[in-house]
C-alpha cells in the first residue's frame, strides 16, 4: 500500500496540516492574481506527472473550496488519476475524427491537457473562493460597523435627551427658586 502523499497550495493550508501533525510532501504558494493560475497549475503538473512517472503515487485526488451561488463556499473533491473514461462518452453521431496521432500517443496528450485544465480550474476556482471568503469578511465587518454605528448613534441620542431634559429641570427648578425669592 503506498502511502499518501500530501501537495498543497497556500500557507494557510499548509499551516493547517502541519498543526494537524499532516507535513506536505511538496507545496507551493497560491497566486496574487488570475494570470498565475496557468503557471500554477502547470507546476502542480510537473510534480504529480514526476510523481507518477517514479511510481510515487497510484491515485491522485484534487480537493479545493470553490464559490458556490448564494455567495457561499464548499469543498469540492475530484479523482484526477486514474483517468475514468467514463467522464468521457463516446459520440455516436457523425463519422469517427480523423486523427494524425497514433491513438495511443493521442490519448496521452489529450490526457495531459485533461489533467493541466482541472488543475487550472481548480486553481481559478480557489482563488475566487479566497476572494469570496474576503468579500463575505467584508461585508459582515461592514454590517458590524453599521450596527455599531447605529447603536453608538442611538447612546448619543439618548445623552442628548437626557442632558436636554437635566438642563430643562435645572432651568425649571432655577425659574422656581427665582419665583420664590422675589415672592
Amino acid at each position: 500500500a503506498q502511502r499518501a502523499r500530501l501537495l498543497l497550495i497556500g500557507r494557510r493550508g499548509q499551516r493547517v496540516a502541519t498543526a494537524r501533525g499532516l507535513p506536505p510532501h511538496w507545496s507551493a504558494p497560491a497566486i496574487a492574481h488570475v494570470g498565475a493560475a496557468a503557471a500554477l497549475a502547470e507546476h502542480i503538473g510537473v510534480e504529480l506527472s514526476r510523481m507518477l512517472a517514479e511510481g510515487e503515487v497510484g491515485r491522485v485526488e484534487i480537493v479545493y473550496t470553490q464559490p458556490l451561488d448564494g455567495s457561499g463556499l464548499g469543498l469540492r473533491r475530484l479523482s484526477l488519476f486514474p483517468l475514468d473514461l467514463a467522464h468521457f462518452p463516446r459520440s455516436l453521431q457523425g463519422p469517427p475524427p480523423l486523427v494524425q496521432l497514433e491513438p495511443s500517443a493521442l490519448l496521452e496528450r489529450l490526457a495531459v491537457e485533461y489533467l493541466r485544465a482541472q488543475l487550472t480550474e481548480a486553481v481559478l476556482l480557489s482563488f475566487a473562493a479566497e476572494n469570496t471568503a474576503r468579500m463575505l469578511a467584508m461585508t459582515a465587518a461592514r454590517d458590524n460597523i453599521g450596527r455599531t454605528l447605529d447603536e453608538l448613534r442611538r447612546e448619543a441620542r439618548i445623552a442628548r435627551q437626557e442632558a436636554i431634559t437635566a438642563e430643562v429641570v435645572e432651568l425649571a427648578v432655577g425659574t422656581a427658586a427665582q419665583q420664590t425669592a422675589t415672592t
